[in-house]
């Protein structure tokens, strides 16, 4: 879902919050179950209805630098190069 609004207009860490979001491929349900939260918190972020809670923006920057460094391994590891990862 994309939104137009004025920067101007928006909250408060509302910007990062729907850049993080696009970027990871993340829908708001699919946050609001990472989160363990109701789907309307994570619209009422999103809308600016809220203003976005510091521990999700720190929550949100953490899975982008992981993105990163994931992105970077890969490109660095090469055609040929398997990689395994398990889920925790």
């Amino acid at each position: 879902m994309r939104w137009l609004l004025p920067v101007a207009m928006m909250r408060d860490g509302q910007l990062e919050f729907l850049r993080a979001l696009e970027t990871l491929g993340w829908s708001q349900s699919k946050l609001a179950k990472r989160l363990s939260v109701h789907a309307n918190s994570v619209s009422a972020w999103a809308t600016g209805k809220t203003p976005v809670p510091g521990p999700v923006r720190a929550y949100l920057r953490i899975a982008l630098k992981a993105k990163g460094l994931m992105t970077e391994n890969f490109e660095r590891a090469g055609a040929g190069t398997y990689v395994f990862l398990t889920k925790t």
